[in-house]
This record gives structure tokens, sequence and C-alpha cells, in this order.
């Protein structure tokens, strides 16, 4: 039951395009500044506030998951795990938001808005802006996007299995990984406002954010890693799995990143960053990480089909 949602939300994933533009967070781009009013200096006081507003959050997930389990309505069951599921991969769609950057490819000015929704925040949205020579923006863009593919959708699978492993608490699970990383998104961006009042307080809170989706996100990227490995050029990219450069990794965020991105382009055979000034390569290239992370999605599909077929068949 739990993997056949999962199923239907994949499937939903790939044919409602026409529906993503209800994933964006507008409601948060709303309230959170009004939030940060409540962070102050104490570390302390600011964890525990900003884990009590996660867990506000989540309560209608939580409350509706419970009530439907504990009423064993089945079938409603699988359609608000449906419904959780279309909104927690997101929140935007990575196919469109590549072709998009990549209809901008001879602009780089103009095409830095579509360039920072898929580097998000592996670069300062400044750094980006000061990007005028298209191998550098093309070269973080591609390895972006592989580390979106675990963000936006395998991230997402794999706490909805392991809620669902505990208990027929999947929805939870990937409710939760979305929402927290909708809130570390949504604070880094105001972070990065030089005029925003609030500033400092969505530098703390993203801190914050940054340090629970470093946790949430470990396993998950290295199994990402290794759908790439699996998928992708097999030797180079085992090779990089096993020996990815921590050094400019600061936290577990940022080694998930370096797992995700060291391991996908070896397994791309990405040229580097030099050559791809040409925008017919740097386009080939962020085409060939989409296509990557297509066929890692393909390969967790596969897999949840079969494990939805042994649970019907014992």
């Amino acid at each position: 039951m739990n993997l056949l949602a999962l199923l239907i939300g994949i499937f939903l994933e790939t044919v409602t395009t026409r529906l993503f533009h209800l994933r964006a967070p507008r409601v948060a781009q709303v309230y959170i500044p009004k939030w940060f009013a409540l962070i102050k200096k104490n570390r302390l006081l600011n964890t525990l506030l900003v884990l009590l507003s996660l867990l506000l959050i989540l309560s209608p997930v939580v409350l509706i998951n419970v009530w439907l389990v504990l009423h064993d309505e089945k079938i409603l069951y699988i359609i608000f795990s449906v419904v959780v599921l279309f909104f927690s991969f997101g929140p935007h769609d990575l196919v469109s938001d590549v072709h998009d950057y990549q209809n901008a490819l001879k602009d780089p000015v103009s095409s830095a808005e579509k360039e920072a929704l898929l580097i998000e925040a592996a670069l300062p949205l400044t750094e980006i802006r000061e990007h005028r020579m298209l191998e550098a923006c093309s070269r973080s863009v591609t390895e972006g996007i592989l580390a979106q593919g675990n963000k936006r959708f395998f991230a997402v699978i794999f706490w909805y299995l392991i809620f669902t492993a505990i208990l027929p608490l999947g929805p939870i699970g990937a409710a939760l990984f979305r929402t927290t990383n909708s809130l570390r998104r949504e604070s880094f961006r105001i972070s990065q406002e030089e005029e925003n009042a609030y500033k400092q307080e969505a530098a703390k809170v993203n801190a914050i954010f940054r340090q629970i989706q470093g946790l949430l996100g470990y396993i998950p990227a290295r199994l990402t890693a290794l759908s790439y490995v699996l998928t992708g050029n097999y030797d180079r990219a085992m090779y990089a799995l096993k020996n990815v450069d921590y050094s400019q990794a600061s936290d577990f965020y940022a080694s998930n990143h370096a797992v995700m991105q060291q391991t996908g382009t070896a397994a791309l055979d990405t040229p580097d960053k030099l050559t791809m000034a040409d925008p017919e390569i740097a386009k080939d290239c962020t085409t060939e990480a989409l296509n990557l992370v297509k066929r890692s999605g393909l390969v967790w599909a596969v897999i949840i089909a079969l494990l939805t077929l042994w649970g019907t068949l014992n």
C-alpha cells in the first residue's frame, strides 16, 4: 500500500508538469520573515524555536497520517500519501529548470535566477551573479543538477521508505525532508538580500536547517552517488566515490554535495571547466547530467516496483 502510493507519486511527478507551480512555497515567503523577528543571539534557544516551529508546520501532516492509520482508512491513506509526495517532490521541476537555464546560456546576466535554482546553496547568490565567464556557471550548474536530483527527489523517497518501514508514516518522512529543505532554501535566500532587515537572523536559521539537512541527507546522498555509479561511467565514478575529496567540506551538508558532485561528474566524463566556455558544450553537459538523474530515478523506481511485487506476493 505504501509502496503503491510511492509509485503513483513518482508517476505524477513525471506527467503533471502543468501543476508544478502549485508547489512553490508562496505561503512560506510571506510568513518566514516575520518568524525571524523571534530569533535572538542565544543559539540553543534559536535551535529550540526552530524545532518547535518545524513541529508546528508538520503537525497537520502528522495528525492526518496518524488518524488515517488508526482508523485503517487504506484508500484515503493512499490518496493522502500521493498528495503529500507530489508536494514533497520539488519545489520546482528539475527538467524545466534545466531547459530554462539552457535557453539562457548565451546571456549570463539574465540567467542568474535560473542558475540559482540549480546551484542553490552551493554558491552564494552574490557569487553567482559575479560569474561572467560561462564556463564557471555551467560547471557549477552541471554539478548542481546532480545534487538537486537527490534533494528534490531521491532523498524524499528515502525518508518516505524509512518512515514506512517503522510504521505506516511515509508521508511524514517525505514532508519532513521537503519542509526542512524549503526552509533552508528560503532562509538562505533572505540571508543574501543586502537590504533585508532580517538578514542576520536568516543566516542563523539557515545554519540550523543546513545542519538538519546535512544529517537527513547523509545516507540519501551516498545512495544517490551509488546510483550515479551504476548508471554512468562505472569505473571513473566508482573511483571518485572511493576517493571523495572532503577538503572543502565544512559540514555534513557540504560533504553530501561533495559526494554527489564528484561521483556524478566522474560518471558523466564531464569536460574540465575550460572546455565548457562553448555554450553548446555546456548545454550537452547539463543535458547529460539531467539524463543521469533520470536513469538513476528509473533504477529507484524499478527497485520500489520489485519491493511492491514482493510485498504483494507475501
